[in-house]
This record gives structure tokens, sequence and C-alpha cells, in this order.
């Protein structure tokens, strides 16, 4: 929702997968950001609240949280891109705590980190068809092996106002990790999006 120079976003999604009668995820994501935009809205403040938990990767709950800044440049035909970079805290509670790559055998990993945000976006055939691609890059501001990678590109198209469906692909890399786990992840993702957006 936009108010003026203000922006706030609120993101909610949950997955559940039973396979072969075990559980294998059963997980609610949730981000919050507040944007304040400078003139012209192409450099931005912003703050950010996001909660997750993870059964597949052994998260059991976290919290992160923090403060960036960034610019939007959408003068390219068809072509957006955002770039934020801040600071935050993150509080992680592992269902484990024989970790690779560390020397931390607390299940509750809590650390200052930096990170980078980057979304870029083109359109198809009038605005029907988009190729989204977000990369995220987190490190730890105490431990310098700490850090990890999301790649998510996603395809979607639109079949009814605010109606599209999604296919994504998700790449993770996370060099501190549980043992038994392994540091690499991918998820291919199909489903329904609908978007509610004022202005």
């Amino acid at each position: 929702m936009v108010h003026g120079r203000w922006e706030w976003f609120n993101t909610t999604s949950y997955r559940y997968n039973n396979l072969g009668g075990s559980r294998v995820e059963d997980n609610w994501y949730e981000l919050f950001t507040l944007t304040y935009f400078a003139q012209k809205r192409k450099s931005f403040l912003t703050a950010y609240y996001a909660f997750d938990n993870n059964l597949l990767l052994k998260v059991n709950s976290r919290h992160f949280g923090g403060l960036g800044m960034g610019i939007i440049h959408d003068k390219w035909t068809h072509t957006d891109l955002r770039v934020d970079m801040g600071l935050g805290y993150e509080s992680t509670l592992y269902g484990g705590n024989n970790f690779e790559n560390t020397r931390s055998l607390d299940p509750l990993r809590a650390r200052s980190v930096f990170l980078v945000r980057i979304i870029n976006g083109h359109n198809f055939f009038k605005g029907k068809v988009r190729i989204d691609n977000r990369i995220f890059y987190r490190q730890s501001l105490i431990e310098g092996a700490d850090y990890y990678w999301l790649i998510k590109p996603t395809l979607s198209s639109t079949v009814a106002k605010n109606l599209s469906i999604t296919i994504s692909y998700e790449y993770r890399f996370e060099n501190v990790y549980l043992s038994d786990l392994s540091p690499t992840n991918t998820v291919l993702l199909g489903g329904l999006t609908y978007r509610v957006r004022r202005e």
C-alpha cells in the first residue's frame, strides 16, 4: 500500500508437503517492510521484519529484522531493477547443534548481518507475461564463513485481473549448515498468485 512517499508491504505464505505419510514441510513465511521514498521515488530508506520456519532445513523459528536503503531504476523499456542494502539482526533456532564450517554448538544462532537484495523484472506481451529474478545475499558480521545465497527466478502469466499462474525455481546455498543436511537446496514450485494492490 502506498500513501504519499510511504509504502508498506506485507506478504505471507504457507507451504505444506506430506510425502509417503511423513510431514516434510509445514512452513510459514512472513515479511513486512515499511519504506520511505525520496523525491521522484528513485531512492528509499526501508525497515523490515521477517519470520519463517522450515521443517526440511530444520529451522524451528527465524526472526530477522533491520534497516536499509536502496535505489529503483525503471527507465529501461519493460524492465525494472531494485537494489537494497542494509544491516540487520537474525536469531534462528535450529533443530540441531552439529554445524559445518563453524565452531558454534548452540542451536540458537544469533548474529548481526549485512545483506544485499536485487530484484529484476521484465514484462512481455503487454505485461501479461513476466519474468522476475530475486537474488539475496546475507553475510554475518561475526563469522566470515557464515554467509547465505538465495536465487529465485519466477515466470508468471496473467489469467485474470490480479490472478496469475506462476512457476519458480529456488536455489539456496548456506555455508554454515547442520551436518546432516546439505549446503545446497533447490525447489521447483508452481501455483496461483492473487495480488491485492491499493495506491
